[in-house]
Formats: structure tokens, C-alpha cells, sequence
């Protein structure tokens, strides 16, 4: 679900999208963007304007989804990424990806088959790229089911999620994590699917060559390339992901995740929150962990609209970098990361108190304006603040999503007058 702070539509993306009355009065009114489909559980679905579902009628399940996005951008960039700070970013196109995920899923179908009324369970086990994305939407195009891995979830819950969900199948970035999935827990593990190519995932491949079948990811393509299989259309109810809780209060909870979930969460996203500008164009940055479901679901989004992704060149240290090279449209983000954006602003401004009180009066102005829903960069004391600023964060961003936890207001404040732009922050009830 979502709320949205900054006043009345910018009048400048009103050519891009124009809200209808309907999706003003759901944006308006937070009890009406769910509906209660069971009383005695609670159980609630996101309310979406009849409009905007006929728009997507077709798109039942993830797979549906990235080919609505594949048949308008088929020769567009899809995932972008690059080798260091100083490079230009490598996109691969829609039509490539596609084919990745028609390899991958090819492979895993004749390599390592299915199990005839199970789950078939491929864990990932990897930093954001495009071979997540890949491995993601293949398992959905060739009903698997994927369970994302993050090393913040400690050894305990490791094991217990590798002992649960009896996954045989693991795609790991590199051989530090493989070693590890191997060496330190006793699992049903069968196939390994390695990312990047090192010497230490050679000396493994050799180690474990009587026990386990460890491929890179090329090679793994390459294999599933050689004959290729028809997708497998999975229905709505089936299950798509296993979500782990971190387990910071006892043993993580495993959350299960059905197609139909992730499509009408996501939709109700698109035309309620201010998301509204997620079109073809977009430059979407994705940095939070994809192992969640927030990231998972922002980027679906852009896969829907036929829009751009890009990852970090390297960790968290690269992300202002990266971010005023890529020129993200829409900046998603926990308050976390936007308010050490924010104090690092504040750093920089004078001390003077004459200049800090400018620059709060500006703030406060420019929320004013931005209720009757004026956003512009006219004014001097927008250039005297915020030019520097918003070209840092790459100049074109028109929205803020922030979700995970309540985003102090001054904060919020800030970035709407820094920007230019609407906040609008993301909850799940």
C-alpha cells in the first residue's frame, strides 16, 4: 500500500500520466485501497481502478508480467551494469534477457528436472545483478520456485532454511559463497551455479567433482541454449518465492509468496502510489537487496513498464556514484539511506545562521507551493541549495519511494524541496 506526500499531481508529468477521479480518491482515502476477502483471518487485497485493470487484464502471473514489458521494449536496454566508476554502463536488451531466461530455464528443465508434485526449489544465493533477475524470472517462466539467501541471516538460520525447503539446486555470485553453502551446512544440495569465474570456484568444481555438478552461470546457459523448452505458464495461485524473515526474534519465518500476490500488490503500486510516472523511460536503481520483497517489487514494476534497471558497480560506497551516472527517474529507498543522504547534505552547508535560516525558509516554501501543486527549479535560493544537490543524484529523478519504516519528516521535507518532487512511502499492513 502506499500514501503520498507532496500536494496535488505535478502539473509537468501530466503528460506522462493523469490520474483518473477514482485513483485521486483511493490516493485520498487509505481504507480504500484494500478489500477484505476474509473476515476470520484478515485477509485483504489491494483495491486497483477497473481502468487500469483492463489495461493489464493479461498479466496473471510473474511471467506474464516481464512479457508485457519484453513486447515493448524488445530492443531497449533492460539491465544495466559496469565494470568501475569510470566506465559506461553495458545494458543487455529485453530480447537478451529474454533469451537468458529461456537458457536458464531450458537448463534447469533438462539438467536438473522436476519432482513430480513438489516444490522445485532454486535458492539464490547472490548480491544484486542481472544473473539475479535471470534466475528469478526463469524459475517463474518454468514454475520453480525461488528462495532468496543473505548473509545477514546467520548460520542457524541458514541451516534451517537449506533443512526446510530441501532446495537442490543453489545459484551463488561467487565461490565465497558457494564454499561456504557447501562446507559449513548439511543440505539437499545437488547443483551449484556459480556467477563469477575465479580460481577458488575452480578449485572447488575440482574438490567437490565426484559429488556435485558445479557450473558457472555462462556455462549453465550455454547448456540450456543447446535445446531449448517451452515456458511452463504457471497459474495464478501458484507459489512463486519463499521470503525469509531475518529471525532477529527466533528461527525465520518462511513467507510463501504466489504469483497472484506479487501482480496485484504490484498493481495497486503502480496506479496509487506516485509510481504514476513509471513509464518506458524510467531508470530505475536497483541497490536494495533484491532478497527482499520490497526490491523485488520495485523492480517488477519497471519490468512491467519496459523500463531500465541498473545495479551498483560495487557495494554501498558506490551507490551516489553510480546514481549520478545512471540519472535514475525514480529513487526507491529505506529511511535509512535517505537520511544519511540528508545528514551529508547538511554537512556541507555553511554554518552561518543567516544561511541555514534561508535554507529552511526555502524549504518551507517549496512545500508550501508544492500543496497547490506547483514543483519547479526556478527560484534563486532553489539554484543556491539544491542545483549542486540534484545534479549529484543525477538530475531527472520526479519521485521518491521510501519504504520499510516510517521516514522522518524533515527528511521528507528536504527531498521534496531538494527534488522537486513527491515523496510517497510504501507499507506493507
Amino acid at each position: 500500500m502506499a500514501d503520498f506526500e507532496g500536494g496535488k499531481f505535478p502539473r509537468r508529468y501530466a503528460k506522462i500520466y493523469k490520474p483518473g477521479p477514482d485513483e485521486c480518491f483511493l490516493s485520498r482515502h487509505l481504507s480504500k485501497q484494500s478489500d477484505v476477502v476474509n473476515v476470520d483471518d484478515g485477509i485483504r487485497v489491494a483495491t486497483v481502478p477497473a481502468k487500469f485493470w483492463e489495461q493489464f487484464s493479461h498479466v496473471k502471473n510473474l511471467k506474464d508480467l516481464f512479457e508485457c514489458g519484453l513486447k515493448k521494449s524488445k530492443f531497449l536496454p533492460c539491465l544495466g551494469t559496469r565494470s568501475s566508476t569510470n566506465d559506461p554502463y553495458h545494458w543487455l536488451l529485453y530480447g537478451e534477457v529474454d533469451e537468458k531466461i529461456r537458457a536458464f530455464g531450458s537448463a534447469l528443465v533438462n539438467f536438473v528436472g522436476r519432482r513430480p508434485n513438489e516444490y522445485n526449489i532454486v535458492g539464490i544465493y547472490a548480491r544484486n545483478s542481472p544473473e539475479w533477475v535471470i534466475t528469478q524470472h526463469a524459475c517463474a517462466a518454468y514454475s520453480y520456485v525461488y528462495v532468496p539467501l543473505y548473509d545477514t541471516l546467520g548460520s542457524e538460520a541458514m541451516q534451517h532454511i537449506l533443512k526446510q525447503t530441501e532446495l537442490q539446486v543453489l545459484v551463488c555470485h561467487s565461490a565465497k559463497e558457494a564454499s561456504y553453502a557447501i562446507k559449513s551446512f548439511t543440505s539437499s544440495i545437488k547443483h551449484v551455479i556459480i556467477v563469477q569465474r575465479s580460481i577458488g570456484a575452480d578449485h572447488l568444481r575440482d574438490e567437490y567433482r565426484n559429488t556435485l555438478n558445479i557450473f558457472y552461470f555462462d556455462e549453465f546457459l550455454e547448456m540450456g541454449s543447446k535445446e531449448l523448452q517451452l515456458k511452463k505458464e504457471p497459474r495464478p495461485t501458484d507459489l512463486l518465492t519463499i521470503c525469509y524473515t531475518s529471525g532477529s526474534t527466533g528461527i525465520p519465518k518462511g513467507v510463501l509468496v504466489r504469483h497472484e500476490q506479487l501482480v496485484n500488490a504490484l498493481m495497486a503500486a503502480s496506479c496509487n502510489f506516485e509510481g504514476k510516472f513509471t513509464h518506458q523511460s524510467t531508470v530505475h536503481m536497483c541497490y536494495l537487496p533484491l532478497a527482499h520483497i520490497l526490491e523485488q517489487l520495485f523492480s517488477s514494476i519497471v519490468f512491467l513498464a519496459g523500463a531500465r534497471a541498473v545495479f551498483l558497480t560495487g557495494g554501498p560506497e558506490t551507490l551516489l556514484a553510480d546514481i549520478g551516472a545512471a540519472k535514475p527517474t525514480v529513487f526507491c529507498a529505506v529511511p535509512r539511506v535517505l537520511s544519511k543522504i540528508y545528514n551529508e547534505y547538511y554537512k556541507k552547508v555553511p554554518k552561518a545562521k543567516c544561511m541555514r535560516n534561508m535554507l529552511q525558509k526555502c524549504i518551507i516554501q517549496k512545500n508550501k507551493e508544492q500543496t497547490r501543486g506547483k514543483f519547479d527549479h526556478s527560484s534563486v535560493a532553489d539554484c543556491l541549495f539544491f542545483k549542486k544537490f540534484r545534479n549529484m543524484l543525477g538530475g531527472q529523478i520526479c519521485v521518491i519511494i521510501s519504504g520499510g519504516a516510517p521516514l522522518d519528516s524533515e527528511v521528507s521535507k528536504f527531498f521534496r524541496a531538494a527534488l522537486s518532487c513527491p515523496v510517497s512511502y510504501f507499507y506493507f499492513p
